[in-house]
């Protein structure tokens, strides 16, 4: 399933409901001073990698003399992000740095049908800065700005390996 905004925001949106309803507000609880970042951690990071579909071209042949083509020209990877943690921004500048050096440590990895070396998201800079207004409006600026970005993320660099007897490269990346 494809990426979208308005699910990327519902789900940051309901993990910050879960810490909110966790908390006992009437007797003077507080959530813990990190609460709210975790949970825009947690429900960016997991919603992205359940959610993003890269779709890889690929190229590949039989080896000479045979050299025929590969019937299969595309195939599907999934996003693994190893460490969810994104932190809690000092000023709103550095929120984009440390999205970005969270999404820098993803891989793609490829069904187990091609043998082909894991692939990366290709980072651009991201510059976040959220929308006046009451919330959740700014959330939602917020993960519009991410989705775009994310969207740009196409790592160019061909991947070569193997998919049965054929051997070859991506030829593109496209993520949705």
């Amino acid at each position: 399933m494809a990426m979208s905004i308005q699910a990327m925001h519902a789900a940051i949106k309901a993990e910050y409901d879960d810490v909110t309803k966790s908390i006992n507000w009437k007797n003077g609880e507080r959530p813990e001073p990190l609460a709210y970042t975790k949970a825009f951690d947690r429900g960016l990071t997991e919603y992205v990698e359940s959610n993003m579909d890269i779709t890889y071209d690929w190229a590949a042949k039989l080896p000479h003399p045979a050299s025929t083509a590969d019937p299969t020209e595309s195939f599907k990877s999934e996003l693994i992000i190893a460490d969810k943690t994104i932190g809690q921004p000092p000023v709103i500048a550095t929120w984009g740095p440390l999205i970005m050096a969270c999404f820098a440590k993803t891989v793609t990895k490829h069904p187990a049908a091609f043998k082909v070396q894991p692939g990366k998201l290709g980072i651009k800079p991201l510059v976040i800065n959220p929308a006046p207004g009451e919330y959740p409006g700014p959330l939602l600026s917020i993960c519009t700005q991410i989705y775009n970005w994310l969207l740009t993320c196409i790592d160019p660099a061909p991947l070569s390996g193997d998919h049965g007897a054929y051997s070859g490269a991506t030829t593109g990346m496209v993520i949705q």
